[in-house]
């Protein structure tokens, strides 16, 4: 089951280690530990606050996203005033890991347009 978490987790063109990674560190990771992250996030809901954000928002995604397909972040940057949407090709839900140099840039311009 964590092969297939770590598989769904990254974008068909990452590099086959960073499957292996995530698989190993899963592995550590308690059975129940790893449930009761999925249903937190199932249950964490805060779509009808979105647009009491009143800060400059950075929304990132990987296009290749299975976890939290890329229409999320679409629909995030829709209604947070003033966000920034960067979807970050060939990476999945692991961006930050899968394209760290990619997710950096767009950090990077972010902050440079404070």
């Amino acid at each position: 089951m964590k092969r297939l978490i770590a598989y769904w987790s990254v974008s068909p063109h990452s590099d086959p280690i960073i499957v292996d990674r995530l698989t190993n560190e899963l592995l550590i990771v308690k059975a129940q530990v790893t449930v009761g992250d999925f249903l937190a996030c199932d249950k964490f809901d805060r779509m009808n606050d979105l647009e009491k954000v009143v800060c400059r928002t950075l929304v990132v995604c990987g296009e290749d996203d299975k976890m939290t397909p890329e229409k999320y972040s679409r629909y995030l940057h829709e209604k947070i005033r003033d966000s920034k949407l960067e979807i970050i090709s060939g990476a999945g839900h692991i961006v930050i890991v899968e394209k760290h140099r990619a997710f950096n840039r767009a950090v990077e311009r972010f902050v440079a347009s404070l």
